[in-house]
């Protein structure tokens, strides 16, 4: 018997608190280790990141495959493991979902995090939009607050690697030359040509970028004074894009670098974008110095969004130094005078930290705070932890998940947040609000989890019908949810209760439904209830 799927998205991501879109065109912040010098897994990585730009998907696939096999101690493996899933992506939707699943299960402290938890989303996203004729289940419910989770940058890779829009055809042409150019990194004659298409003010933006993402490809040349042409004045994409090549080329403590991205990170008059670029870039190239820059800006800068940007990445940069990390991050989220906003990304910085003294903290808010919205975000920031001290962490999220004086959002939150966590415990505490519990939302959340995540579809059957028919006509939509489930299981019990229900139940919709389940389900049993409805008088 085959088994049943409804197009339908149910996808409750925790690890990030913000409603992400765009699959390729994330923000993921690049991190100061990023650029490994001495990593054997280099040469492989930029070969597939090579081939990623040229959308060759399946040469990308086997540079990364190599690098993996072949160095599995690589910095770059998860890099590796990201742009597999993302050439997936756009070839294959149900194995990118796979990768990314197992991406987002290996490799929480990754700076493709946040990238992976977007791309994923997009992915689900997608599936909504699939045409279907048929009933589906409601979709669960889920917090209505969002929090915010990281600063929405362009990832320095993903801003190259991600088409731009549509261009002329001939204009297209030209910059597929350029890139070509860039084919045989040994050609100085054509990296000359290709730096002076860079920097010259009278070509088209589209052709210039196509230069800028090519001039760095050569071997035994320096395109950093390109890049610091391009980035000190001008459109601010171009700004961003030289700036992007800068991160991605330079080598760590490069003070023509260093000192020029300061300047642009401190000075308040310059576009927000080439700041936020300036930032995300100082973390892959300054190893020393980024943590005091970050300090200053998190606390005083009068751009808020900065602001923001700089307290996330001290959450990212403060590897080596987590000390003076936890104490800025802690004075930041304890300070009223603080913009919500920025106590929000301190909280979820902590949980980059890592540390005894940063779970503490973090537990303190989710528990004990005042401010809802602040408790919201700290349960999203203790997600984080559920890898390390799971049981003292999980039995935060359960406490309030269950309890039925807390704020319904604060419960959702918990509740969604135990989802990554299987075993028997977690199934049973789950059933239990299914079940039991008087806030009906809590009770259709917990029943989806369960759907989506159990394992044991055929055990948790007895459960679906008993949700089914404990919940009167004012739960609607918790019948419709038990329905699917037992759809789901799909087997010889489970058809016949579908049968039962589409031949004799009081609700029409309801009968619909468990009619179109059997023709999902298929099999003889399901094909023999069905004929026997077309039977019936």
């Amino acid at each position: 018997m085959k088994t049943f799927a409804v197009v339908v998205c149910l996808v409750a991501t925790v690890a990030s608190a913000q409603e992400l879109a765009g699959v390729g065109s994330t923000s993921g912040v690049i991190e100061g280790e990023v650029s490994f010098q001495d990593d054997p897994g280099q040469a492989l990585y930029k070969k597939g990141y090579a081939a990623i730009l040229d959308k060759k998907w399946d040469l990308a696939r086997s540079h990364f495959a190599d690098l993996v096999k072949k160095y599995p101690k690589s910095k770059y493996i998860d890099a590796a493991k990201y742009w597999t899933a993302y050439t997936y992506a756009q070839t294959d939707r149900e194995k990118a979902e796979s990768l990314y699943e197992q991406f987002l299960e290996q490799y929480r402290d990754s700076q493709y995090f946040d990238d992976a938890v977007a791309d994923y989303e997009k992915l689900a996203q997608g599936r909504e939009k699939v045409a279907v004729v048929a009933p589906v289940p409601p979709i669960a419910p889920r917090p209505s607050v969002r929090v915010p989770d990281a600063p929405r940058l362009r990832d320095m890779e993903h801003a190259w690697a991600e088409p731009k829009r549509e261009v002329d055809p001939a204009l297209q042409l030209k910059m597929d030359a350029i890139r070509a150019l860039g084919a045989d990194a040994d050609d100085a004659q054509a990296y000359e040509t290709v730096k002076a298409i860079a920097v010259d003010p009278a070509q088209p933006m589209e052709i210039r970028e196509a230069a800028l993402q090519t001039v760095g490809r050569f071997k035994g040349q320096d395109p950093v004074p390109v890049y610091l042409q391009v980035a000190s004045s001008g459109e601010v994409r171009l700004r961003q894009a030289a700036i992007y090549g800068l991160a991605n080329t330079a080598d760590q403590g490069d003070e023509r670098v260093l000192q020029a991205l300061r300047t642009y990170a401190r000075d308040g008059s310059q576009p927000r974008e080439v700041r936020e670029a300036s930032l995300a870039a100082l973390t892959r190239l300054d190893g020393t110095g980024m943590l005091d820059l970050l300090n200053s800006i998190a606390k005083s800068d009068p751009d808020r969004g900065v602001r923001v940007q700089a307290v996330y990445l001290i959450g990212r940069s403060g590897k080596g130094n987590e000390d003076k990390a936890l104490e800025t991050l802690k004075a930041i989220a304890s300070d009223e005078s603080q913009h919500r906003e920025v106590r929000e990304s301190a909280l979820q910085a902590l949980s980059m930290v890592r540390s005894d003294a940063s779970l503490s903290y973090v537990k303190g808010v989710a528990t004990s705070s005042k401010d809802k919205q602040l408790r919201l975000s700290a349960l999203y920031a203790l997600s984080r932890y559920q890898d390390e001290p799971s049981a003292q962490v999980g039995k935060i999220f359960r406490t309030i998940a269950q309890d039925p004086n807390e704020d319904s959002e604060l419960r959702l939150v918990a509740l969604y947040a135990l989802r990554p966590s299987a075993g028997t415990a977690s199934r049973e505490f789950l059933t239990s609000l299914a079940l039991k519990d008087a806030d009906t939302k809590i009770r259709q959340a917990a029943l989806h989890i369960l759907i989506e995540e159990s394992d044991e579809k055929t055990a948790m059957l007895s459960t679906l019908i008993e949700v089914f028919e404990k919940s009167g006509e004012e739960n609607k939509e918790l019948r419709e949810t038990a329905l699917y489930g037992i759809a789901n299981v799909g087997n010889d019990q489970a058809v016949a209760y579908l049968a039962k229900v589409a031949k004799n139940h009081a609700d029409y919709e309801l009968r619909r439904r468990a009619v179109y389940y059997l023709g999902s389900v298929g099999g003889d049993e399901a094909k023999a209830a069905l004929l026997e409805i077309l039977k019936q008088p």
